[in-house]
């Protein structure tokens, strides 16, 4: 089983995944997963979810985002939300205080 094919039977049991995480349950290479899901990122099959220090968890792409319609970026929304944030975007006048 090749480290693309792993990834892909993974996801059919799983919302998301890490290298780690199919390369225990497929008993294949790290490496291996991590050069896969760089590259089925690339073809636009699956996309990064989150990232945590080193590992870097990827979902399936879905239907708004592969007709264009672009997820949010959470660390922006999670930035926004902040206090220290929206004292500044008020006082450049993009919300209200």
């Amino acid at each position: 089983m090749t480290a693309k094919q792993a990834i892909l039977h993974y996801l059919r049991t799983h919302r998301t995944f890490s290298a780690a995480d199919v390369a225990a349950a497929c008993k294949i290479s790290q490496t291996g997963v991590n050069q896969a899901a760089r590259i089925l990122e690339k073809q636009g099959v699956v996309v990064v979810d989150s990232k945590e220090w080193r590992a870097v968890h990827y979902r399936l792409i879905t239907r708004d985002e592969q007709s264009g319609k672009r997820s949010t970026n959470l660390i922006f929304q999670e930035c926004r939300q902040s206090e220290a944030m929206k004292r500044v975007l008020a006082f450049y006048g993009r919300v209200s205080a």
